[in-house]
């Protein structure tokens, strides 16, 4: 009977070495799974971060350019008039030239308000 004693906690004392290995594999496994998905979140928070601008408006789709000028100038006389103060009739060409490529740059950046991108 002494001998059965001792196999009965040896067997069991093998199977608590056994749990508790288990136990870290899935403790590890767990934080693993949890690691993937913080590191995909702040993916998803950056990619959306990037997208916004500093006022909240997205970032237009196609950025615009110099060539956009003409087809860009009712949004071009919104920005000049709330921003700026100013009337587009009032600027000399040079002026509006000027003006033009801050607002090229301030739509691509999506810093403009969003009724300009609509």
């Amino acid at each position: 009977m002494g001998k059965d004693k001792k196999r009965r906690r040896d067997s069991s004392e093998s199977d608590s070495s056994d749990r508790k290995k288990k136990d870290r594999t899935s403790r590890k496994k767990d934080k693993d799974k949890k690691d993937k998905k913080d590191k995909k979140d702040k993916k998803d928070k950056k990619d959306k971060k990037d997208k916004k601008s500093k006022n909240g408006s997205e970032k237009p789709k196609i950025a615009i350019g110099p060539d956009d000028y003409y087809k860009k100038n009712p949004e071009f006389c919104v920005w000049l008039a709330e921003s700026k103060g100013k009337k587009f009739g009032d600027l000399s060409d040079d002026d509006a030239k000027k003006y033009f490529e801050r607002f090229v740059e301030k739509y691509n950046n999506g810093e403009l308000s969003s009724k300009i991108y609509s």
